[in-house]
């Protein structure tokens, strides 16, 4: 298409059917309001664009899309000087080139004045962002040009949340189905590059050609195109247009060899089989099955990319499970060899404990009958004397009654233990306490006292609140043996065979 100058009246018709917007803007809205002035400006013929003078209104990163060099704006060249001394024919030739330059700056400056025109008559005052108050309405700076102002709505109503910024980042980085053409992948890395410009993240051009080669790598066909496209000057291979261009026609020289290669086997096979049945052989349904079969090995290859993925994901949740695992027994481990330093070695729950060590029954003494008095100190009531020597008993504190039972080691054999005989007129209460549904402890330790129980902090030799037929050397390691000869420890947390989690 011819360049021409584009008068203020034409520029003003061109525009004239912009869409009046009356609520507030929405990002479709804008993205739908600059892809319609995008496509009015193209028509515009510009000598520096092959997108016309769309290059006003888009952004650099979103020009060099489509055009190998940013777009100029232009500008008025000033008056015309001429040299006296110059030839007329030459004179002539520089008054042309002058009058070109200011048809296109004027050719711009319409388009620019009445693109500002139609956005005030789409856009309401007050959805008009950076606007300036005036005496009558609110519009933007004087100097800003409908670039600016378009720039001014993206960034007002074109934001981008969080998920939406991962999203495009994934289809950006998605795995290319080598069954497509290659103008799959570069439309759909330009699409996510407008997305991110409009959210003002856009990638760069290196960027964008490295995403076009690395998806492009797990591809055999593609390898050769790849070594030729590294192998160019850096010059020739710098842009995104090079890259667009060199891609396609390798992928273009792919697709004349495979029919070539279809049709010189279709032609050998037609001479070999000459004058049979076969001469009907059709070359469109030989490739027709082909490109079936490439079809159907891009749909496997997909399927066994989300099959890896799905296993790769799988063997994840297990690797993390049993690594949580694996530092709870380290740590219960590690608490174990502390103990067994501490001299406290931990049993096994789920095993029979080792035979203990024999522990001789002391001979059971009553406890001093009382009076009708107060207590064992007390001067009231009667004091009942022995019925052999006359006596009185000698009074015993509570805690010499305790000292009564202390055990002692013995060397007689574990058999020769005596069972426990209770005081006269108590009845020896035992029993199963019923199903413990809790096996953990509370305690982080396997200590056990005879009037404690099974879960405590001290052991046997260090209690505090002891039985009167307490045991010093009663302990979780030979307590079944204490049960055999029917001692009546204390059975509270005797289930528990767990340690709390660390």
């Amino acid at each position: 298409m011819t360049e021409r100058k584009l008068t203020l009246d034409e520029a003003n018709s061109l525009l004239s059917d912009i869409t009046i917007h009356t609520t507030r803007l929405t990002r479709q809205n804008v993205t739908d309001l600059k892809d319609w002035f995008i496509a009015k400006f193209t028509t515009i013929p510009c000598h520096q664009s092959v997108t016309g003078h769309a290059g006003a209104l888009l952004t650099p990163a979103e020009h060099l899309l489509h055009n190998s060099v940013p777009f100029a704006i232009p500008t008025h060249p000033g008056p015309l000087i001429l040299d006296p001394n110059v030839g007329r024919a030459e004179q002539a030739n520089l008054e042309r080139q002058h009058q070109l330059l200011v048809d296109r700056y004027d050719t711009y400056t319409n388009l620019n004045q009445a693109a500002r025109a139609a956005l005030e008559r789409s856009i309401p005052r007050q959805y008009r962002p950076e606007r300036v108050m005036g005496n009558s309405q609110a519009s933007w700076p004087p100097e800003w040009g409908a670039a600016q102002i378009l720039k001014a709505l993206c960034k007002r109503y074109s934001k981008l949340s969080y998920k939406e910024r991962e999203d495009n980042q994934n289809v950006f980085q998605s795995p290319f189905d080598p069954s497509q053409p290659i103008e799959e992948l570069i439309d759909r890395i330009e699409t996510c590059q407008r997305i991110a410009i409009d959210a003002a993240i856009e990638w760069t051009t290196p960027q964008l050609i490295h995403q076009l080669v690395s998806r492009l790598v797990p591809h055999q066909i593609y390898a050769e195109p790849i070594r030729r496209w590294a192998e160019l000057d850096e010059t020739d291979r710098s842009t995104w247009q090079q890259a667009k261009e060199h891609f396609i026609s390798e992928y273009e020289t792919h697709l004349d060899h495979v029919e070539t290669s279809i049709t010189s086997g279709a032609h050998g096979y037609a001479h070999h089989a000459e004058g049979t049945d076969d001469d009907n052989v059709s070359l469109a349904d030989t490739v027709e099955e082909l490109g079936t079969a490439f079809n159907v090995f891009g749909q496997t290859y997909n399927s066994n990319i989300n099959g890896l993925n799905d296993n790769l994901s799988t063997i994840s949740n297990a690797t993390q499970t049993n690594t949580q695992s694996i530092q709870q027994i380290t740590q219960q481990l590690a608490l174990l060899a502390t103990q067994l330093q501490q001299g406290h070695p931990a049993p096994n729950a789920y095993a029979s404990p080792a035979p203990p060590t024999y522990v001789a029954p002391p001979q059971y003494v009553a406890p001093p009958a009382m009076g009708r008095g107060s207590g064992y100190q007390s001067r009231g009531g009667r004091r009942r004397t022995s019925q052999r020597t006359g006596q009185r008993p000698q009074q015993a504190s509570h805690q010499g009654a305790i000292n009564q039972y202390q055990p002692t080691p013995a060397t007689a054999p574990a058999g020769a233990i005596q069972p426990y005989r209770p005081p006269t007129g108590q009845q020896q209460q035992r029993g199963n306490r019923g199903f413990q549904s809790n096996p953990v402890k509370h305690h982080n330790n396997w200590w056990a006292c005879y009037s404690c129980g099974f879960d405590v902090d001290h052991q046997s030799h260090q209690c505090n609140n002891r039985k009167p037929h307490h045991q010093n050397n009663f302990s979780r390691t030979n307590y079944q043996e204490y049960e055999r000869m029917g001692w009546p420890f204390c059975r509270k947390g005797m289930h528990k065979n767990q340690l709390p989690s660390l």
